[in-house]
This record gives structure tokens, sequence and C-alpha cells, in this order.
């Protein structure tokens, strides 16, 4: 069970610590009694399409975690396999200990680009210990499938709908089918539960990992979709999708925002795709095609001290 809650009863609250994500476990049987299994803290999951995927199966995809410590025991649930595959990881290390990441070999012949990961690190026999996360991952549809083709060549979207990436090919508009092809670009969203942004930044959704196959085309005019609830809506004025920064040698991981388009009366917020912001996903001379989003309330000053999840 992953949601928000307190580490203790909130008659035992005595710090009167505000709800955080937490991820609670048992064992099934007559009488449930439910342990804490919180990571600290939460992994941060990208499943990444291969070079060799398309939008015909099969498909293969690699799995990264970061941070690499702890190390993760990782089973893969496609959407459409009874059984989990057990995923193996190495190290992959950017010259410290704290920039480095797991990543997994690729994990082929699938049929589907849906499904869960599931992170266990310790041992039930261990509770103290113990901890668990799980991401969720999607191709959000597959519009090559649809015909008459439409203007959006590339399909891009979150297993649960608050986020969409369109694109839009003219010569598809203009019937010019036979003139574009985009089926050889896959790009696979993750849901991850749990992870930080400044404690003056309000999160107002999950946080969203897209990841690339291949470069995406500077010509197909890329946006950003994100959904928000009634609630955000009344903040609107300081809503803003905000970027996850890696952390470099130099510098700390940080969140930053981004130009994000906002009508008062709609629940959705928009922001162009390229360079700028989004320049993973467009290089051409990278296999690491991965950029994370996420929805937040950010001060008029954009200040920002210690995390929140």
């Amino acid at each position: 069970m992953i949601g928000n809650g307190y580490p203790r009863a909130p008659g035992d609250n005595a710090s009167n610590a505000a709800a955080a994500p937490i991820v609670l476990w048992a064992r099934l049987g007559a009488e449930l009694a439910w342990n804490t299994a919180t990571p600290k803290p939460f992994p941060l999951v990208d499943v990444c399409p291969e070079p060799t995927s398309t939008t015909q199966r099969p498909y293969e995809i690699t799995v990264r975690i970061e941070p690499a410590s702890p190390y993760w025991q990782t089973y893969v649930f496609p959407f459409d396999e009874a059984q989990a595959r057990t995923v193996e990881l190495e190290r992959e290390s950017s010259g410290t200990p704290e920039l480095s990441r797991l990543i997994s070999r690729p994990i082929r012949n699938l049929n589907a680009l849906d499904g869960h990961v599931l992170l266990i690190a310790g041992s039930s026999d261990d509770p103290q210990n113990l901890q668990i996360a799980i991401a969720t991952y999607s191709i959000g549809g597959s519009p090559s499938s649809a015909y008459p083709p439409l203007p959006n060549p590339i399909s891009a979207g979150s297993s649960e709908g608050n986020i969409m990436v369109f694109f839009y090919d003219h010569l598809l508009a203009e019937g010019k089918a036979a003139e574009t092809d985009q089926s050889d670009k896959v790009v696979v969203t993750t849901l991850n539960h749990g992870i930080q942004v400044p404690n003056t930044f309000g999160p107002r959704s999950y946080t969203f990992s897209l990841a690339a196959n291949r470069a995406l085309p500077d010509n197909l005019s890329s946006t950003l979709v994100m959904f928000y609830d009634k609630a955000t809506a009344r903040d609107s004025d300081e809503l803003f999708i905000c970027r996850y920064h890696e952390k470099t040698q130099t510098d700390p991981a940080q969140w930053k925002k981004v130009p994000t388009y906002l009508v008062a009366t709609s629940s959705f917020t928009a922001a162009p795709l390229g360079t700028e912001n989004a320049p993973s996903l467009f290089a051409k001379d990278t296999l690491a095609r991965v950029e994370r989003f996420r929805l937040c309330l950010v001060p008029p000053d954009g200040s920002a001290t210690s995390p929140q999840s």
C-alpha cells in the first residue's frame, strides 16, 4: 500500500509532523498486520525503451534506478505476462558514489510497454529494515495504429492519464502520410512516488519520467500537458511545470520551473518541449534520453530550501 500518512498513529504523532508518502506491507492471511516499508529516500525509476524498439512489438527496455544505494531486488511485471521478470542490475558510476545509479541489462521480447516495477531492499524476515517501492510505466496508447493517420504521430502518456505529450506532424495533417514516418520512436512514461521537492514548492502531481529510444524531431511542436485537480485550481497563479536537474560534480540535484501555459478555467497546464527544457529527449549524441517533470506550486521568488515529498 502506498499513500500519505504518518510514521505513527495520529494520536501518537507528538511532533505534529505533516503527512508524507509512506509504504505499508502485510502478509496475506486471516488477519492483516501492516508493517512500514517506506524507502529512505524513495528511489527515482526510469523505464527506458531501447533503440531497437519501434511502435511494433516485440519491445526491449532497460530500468534505471537512482540513487544506487541501497541495492534493490528488482522485478518487472509486464502488462500481459502472468509472471514477473527478475531484473539484473549493474552499477553505473559517474565518478563518485552519490552520482552513481543502477541500470539493468536489456529486458527483451516484451509484448507490451505497460507494467509495473517492484523494488525491494532488505528482507521480510527483518521488517524494521525492509524497504519497498513501486513505479508504473506506460506508452500511453499507439497513434501509429490509428487510421486514417492523425497529426499526432508519436504516443506518450502516463498510465493514469495525468501527463501526455502531443506532437503535430503537418504532413499527416495534409494527408501526406507516405512522406513521413515516426514509427521508430517510442516514448515511455514512468510514474514515481515520494520524490522530494524543495519545501517552498508545493507538489501537485507525481514525478513523471519521460524516456525516448531515439532523439525526438524538433519540427513536431512537442508539447507537454499535465492535468491538475480542482483544489489546485485555486492557486493556479503559482502553478508551474517543473523539471528535475540531475546532480553533477558541481551542482546539487534541483527542481526548476519551466515556462508554463495555463488558463485559469481549464484543468491542465502545457509547456512546449525542446532543447532548452528537455535537452536529453532531443539529443542525437546520447543513449540516456530521460527527462523528469512534476507540477508544483512555486512562490513568486522561486526560492527553495529543504525538501518535501
